[in-house]
């Protein structure tokens, strides 16, 4: 495997990396959906950008602000 860096290169804000999550899924079913997709879907919601994102490497995420996190994003997604 050769790894590719693409930190440094710029981004084409005119076509997305990577298709977006099914519109098709609710509130209701995303609770039922495995982790990736539930953490996908949080992380493509621009309404989140300021509590949870992509590292510049795209890599990696990070939760910005985790009391916000904990208390309104995650029992959207999540059952405690």
């Amino acid at each position: 495997y050769c790894y590719r860096d693409f930190s440094h290169i710029p981004e084409d804000k005119t076509k997305p990396l990577i298709s977006s999550p099914s519109t098709k899924i609710s509130k209701v079913d995303i609770r039922q959906e495995k982790f990736p997709v539930k953490l996908y879907t949080i992380l493509s919601k621009e309404e989140y950008n300021d509590v949870i994102t992509w590292m510049p490497h795209g890599r990696s995420w990070k939760v910005l602000k985790p009391d916000i996190f904990e208390e309104e994003v995650m029992p959207m997604f999540f059952d405690r």
